[in-house]
């Protein structure tokens, strides 16, 4: 929904413009936020982007801002990865763990509802958790009989 071009701040400014462009078309309409890293680094902050520093940690916050004006506006309907039965299978799992929250006093319903859920999450990703993973999980889990 939203790509992150990371460029360096202390290199040449026309091989980022370059990537800009080119992660522009690549990505359609969705928004590129461009990111100049090591800014702690660079001499001038380049214009026209967040400059962050991994090391000292500055501009995450702007960061963070950043990505959540370039998400907002974009509803459940405008998200290119989720179809309507990707959709049906994460409101389905949804339910699945809230009635997961609500039997969470017996273990066996509990773990019968994060069963379901598992299996419709696997579903919106195309996978199907087997018997054998499940058992992997659950059996650091102490269910009672």
């Amino acid at each position: 929904d939203v790509a992150l071009l990371v460029c360096d701040a202390t290199g040449p400014l026309d091989e980022a413009e370059a990537l800009l462009a080119r992660a522009r078309r690549l990505r359609g309409d969705a928004p590129v936020v461009r990111v100049w890293s090591k800014t702690d680094l660079a001499g001038a902050r380049p214009a026209g982007g967040v400059p962050v520093s991994s090391v000292t940690g500055d501009g995450l916050d702007a960061l963070a801002a950043a990505v959540a004006t370039a998400c907002a506006g974009r509803d459940d309907e405008e998200a290119p990865a989720c179809g309507a039965r990707q959709a049906a299978a994460l409101r389905a799992a949804l339910d699945a763990l809230d009635g997961a929250r609500a039997d969470a006093g017996s273990p066996e319903l509990l773990s019968s509802r994060l069963r379901e859920a598992v299996g419709r999450l696997g579903a919106v990703l195309g996978e199907d958790a087997s018997p054998d993973a499940l058992d992997a999980v659950f059996s650091r889990f102490c269910l009672g009989k």
